[in-house]
């Protein structure tokens, strides 16, 4: 005769495989339920929501192009994004945006960011007729709920990186006869480890025009218990030229030739009072050739002008320099018949 025997540990297993069964199930359709949303929905309610709040906001369409999410890793990926100005050429946009947020923020009790990335970002700024520069329009939101008042707590966020790469700024002054454009290409900014507390984050910007003027710019920046920042700047070949040029008149005076190269380092704080000091070794002019606009010949030359040993403080109210130089001076002049 066969004896058959019962393992109760065996159908207590089987019992708990039942009850884990109705958990697990859920838990997977769940998980489903937010890849579907994460993957599907979310990039097409982001950018429902992005061009209805900007053509509410600024009246204008938005454009953009493949939008990703990545619901597990928590990235968000935009190509191809297009904001209009009012006459229809581009105001802003840039060739990709990427934004990777930490899941960190929840214990961290911040928003933290891994990385924050814009790629081959264009601005084009634009001095209007009337005067006014296009970029003026941003700050103008229509319809919008007032702002909270300037005591409101600034959020907690920590970004580990913000960088831009390729960026192409266009200035142009459509006010003249014969409107000034100016490019300044290409840029990059990179912003590390910066958090909205007392510690701020180090900062490096470059930038180069299409004549080779070198712009660079390092240093720390915070924005509390107020907005400070202190650092580096180096200008490298800018032409006078390019400064008389930012006018949005045409000035009285031709240059045709002449470049400013100088470093600061400053220290900078925007509390209750601005306080800004600059220390400039060497602020120098050279190869500087003057002339009446329009003409050919030269009223002025200069082979360096140059300011040694500036000392500036707004607070104290105090410009210093130890030396003036001024090498290779040619001036012609003239009198009038009578």
């Amino acid at each position: 005769m066969r004896r058959f025997w019962h393992d109760p540990s065996a159908a207590m297993l089987r019992k708990w495989r039942k009850r884990l069964l109705i958990p697990l199930g859920a838990l997977a359709a769940l998980v489903a339920a937010y890849a579907v949303f994460g993957y599907h929905y979310a990039p097409l309610l982001l950018r429902k929501h992005a061009i209805a709040w900007v053509r509410e906001a600024y009246g204008r369409e938005l454009t953009l192009g493949e939008v990703r999410v990545d619901p597990f890793r928590l990235k968000l990926q935009i190509r191809e994004l297009l904001l209009p100005d009012s006459d229809g050429q581009a105001l802003l946009g840039a060739a990709g945006f990427l934004v990777d947020f930490e899941m960190a923020s929840i214990w961290r009790r911040a928003l933290v960011f891994r990385a924050i990335e814009l790629d081959q970002p264009v601005v084009r700024a634009v001095v209007r007729s009337d005067g006014q520069i296009n970029l003026v329009d941003l700050a103008h939101p229509r319809n919008m709920p007032p702002e909270k008042g300037a005591d409101s707590e600034m959020p907690r966020l920590w970004v580990q990186l913000l960088q831009v790469k390729g960026g192409n700024v266009e200035y142009l002054v459509a006010a003249r006869e014969q409107p000034l454009v100016k490019r300044i290409a290409p840029i990059d900014f990179s912003l590390r480890d910066f958090r909205t507390t007392s510690e701020g984050g180090q900062f490096e910007l470059t930038a180069r025009s299409t004549a080779d003027e070198a712009f660079d710019w390092r240093g720390r920046f915070a924005l509390a218990p107020q907005v400070t920042s202190e650092g580096e700047i180096r200008i490298d070949g800018l032409r006078v030229a390019t400064l008389l040029d930012l006018w949005p008149e045409p000035p009285p005076v031709a240059v045709s030739s002449g470049q400013v190269d100088f470093e600061t380092r400053y220290k900078v704080s925007l509390g209750e009072q601005i306080a800004l000091s600059l220390q400039v070794p060497t602020l120098a002019v050279t190869g500087l050739s003057l002339g009446k606009a329009g003409g050919d010949e030269e009223w002025i030359g200069v082979s360096t002008l140059a300011l040694d040993g500036i000392d500036f403080d707004l607070a104290a109210q105090r410009v210093h320099a130890t030396k003036l130089r001024v090498e290779g001076l040619k001036a012609r002049s003239w009198m009038d018949a009578p």
